[in-house]
């Protein structure tokens, strides 16, 4: 007689990948099940902030000289510098290694989730996890035109329209630091827990990032009918990363999830589009 399994007795897979966890949790993605539960919030802080920059710009501004204008300028372009470095960094990625880190596939794949292509790569990445609109993004690269390419002197609207922007720019981004980026679960059938009290997914992938140094994505799977359980740890230079990332992101904004989750599945090399994914509920756990 086959000897009973016992429900502490789980089998730990070893050198999975996200695409292994994929196939073994065999999701069906027409039917798809969503939760999320309390996750972190993003954090990270240069010695001189964006607000310290956009102050700059303001008290330049009272100058009322040429001179004035030009720094006032010069400090808002600084103001959304820094805080796209800030928010890059609080996302595990280094400002001046992001192409290297990225690599040419992501960089090509964020054609997907981004308008505003000819923009530098950094406000691609921001654009592509929806922080920012694409007509933000377009203001800010007026702003950076204006400053760098035209050479001209810049009238007091010309500045003040630029510093409101930064001021937009950077709040929209800080906005995004502040909330929690919460986990999510993608899984389907409910079943009753082995130990009594709530259901649970009989299969799922639990993705959530975590911004203990250096900043990564852990992702977990479990599967309560095999007894199998695997844990994975990915890291900003890994091609899932920045997909994974897009699809928390999406899960909070409740925008454009089943694009992300395929695209995410495409990351880990499951074909896949968003027609092919529905996603059933969304709950908070």
């Amino acid at each position: 007689m086959k000897k009973k399994v016992k429900f502490e007795t789980w089998k730990t897979l070893r050198g999975q990948t996200f695409k292994d966890l994929l196939d073994r949790a065999n999701l069906p993605w027409k039917k798809l099940r969503i939760e999320h539960e309390s996750g972190v919030i993003l954090n990270f802080r240069y010695p001189l902030t964006p607000k310290f920059f956009l102050n700059s710009a303001r008290d330049d501004l009272k100058d009322g000289s040429l001179r004035g204008r030009i720094n006032a300028l010069t400090n808002a372009k600084r103001a959304i510098d820094c805080q796209t470095d800030t928010f890059l960094s609080a996302i595990g990625y280094s400002p001046k290694g992001l192409e290297k880190q990225l690599g040419k596939t992501v960089i090509e794949g964020l054609r997907t989730f981004a308008n505003s292509v000819g923009q530098p790569l950094k406000f691609l990445v921001l654009e592509s996890l929806g922080i920012v609109t694409p007509a933000i993004v377009t203001r800010v690269r007026d702003i950076r035109h204006l400053l760098e390419h035209q050479y001209k002197k810049p009238s007091i609207n010309a500045v003040n329209d630029a510093i409101d922007i930064a001021a937009l720019y950077v709040s929209a981004c800080q906005g995004a630091m502040s909330a929690f980026l919460e986990d999510v679960h993608l899984g389907y059938e409910k079943i009753p827990h082995p130990l009594g009290g709530e259901q649970v997914f009989e299969r799922a992938i639990w993705i959530s990032l975590d911004n203990d140094e250096p900043v990564h994505i852990k992702l977990h799977f479990y599967n309560f009918t095999s007894r199998e359980r695997a844990d994975i740890t990915l890291f900003p230079n890994d091609p899932c990363y920045l997909a994974l990332l897009r699809l928390l992101f999406a899960v909070r904004s409740e925008e454009n999830i089943e694009r992300a989750i395929a695209f995410a599945a495409n990351s880990a090399g499951v074909a896949m589009t968003g027609g092919k994914v529905k996603v059933e509920s969304i709950d908070y756990c």
